[in-house]
């Protein structure tokens, strides 16, 4: 896709501090920044104010979208799966809304590994990167950081001859071609007669 014009988004779906981040065709950061929602402000209020904010975010842009991801939620996030779900959902509306884009989910171990070369880095790791990467300071705004390694991300979906990193070079190719797992077949070895 090198050539066309566009851009590329990223986005960490947390429920009170939604990360969106924005890259052009030539890999520049045009946006990263997150939403805070006040504590006050819970359950489908919460969701219309994230959808409102990435709607008026992403309206603000004058070019096509043509590539986006999303975080995946945590397999580590016990009893909120349906609000983590209901989030990232409003997001995902938000970005296909704009672009007609479908969301790419990304792994948060895969984004970190993207990131950082570690999967299990912390982060504080991610937000060094970003500093390390495009020299963006986004002090402790670890949402923002998320948001913008997944913009990368999606850009280097279509420009991975760019990357030079291992690391980064594995996850997109594990994205652009996903190991889809086998089901197992269990033989009945009891016969009944």
């Amino acid at each position: 896709m090198d050539g066309i014009e566009g851009l590329y988004v990223g986005v960490d779906p947390s429920l009170t501090s939604p990360g969106l981040a924005v890259v052009d065709a030539a890999g520049k950061v045009l946006f990263a920044d997150s939403f805070s929602v006040r504590r006050d402000v819970r359950g489908a209020a919460r969701l219309v104010a994230n959808e409102a904010w990435a709607s008026e975010t992403l309206s603000k842009l004058a070019k096509p979208l043509l590539r986006a991801c999303i975080e995946g939620p945590s397999l580590g996030s016990t009893h909120r799966e349906f609000d983590l779900g209901e989030g990232s959902g409003v997001l995902k509306r938000a970005v296909y809304h704009y672009g007609a884009v479908e969301p790419i989910v990304i792994a948060p171990t895969r984004l970190k590994l993207f990131a950082t070369g570690k999967a299990q880095a912390e982060k504080v790791d991610v937000l060094h990167a970003v500093k390390n990467q495009f020299g963006l300071d986004l002090k402790n705004n670890d949402d923002a950081a998320d948001a913008l390694m997944l913009a990368y991300l999606a850009w280097a979906l279509d420009h991975s001859s760019q990357l030079t990193r291992r690391s980064q070079l594995e996850v997109v190719r594990d994205v652009l071609n996903p190991v889809v797992k086998q089901k197992r077949v269990r033989l009945n070895t009891k016969t009944n007669l």
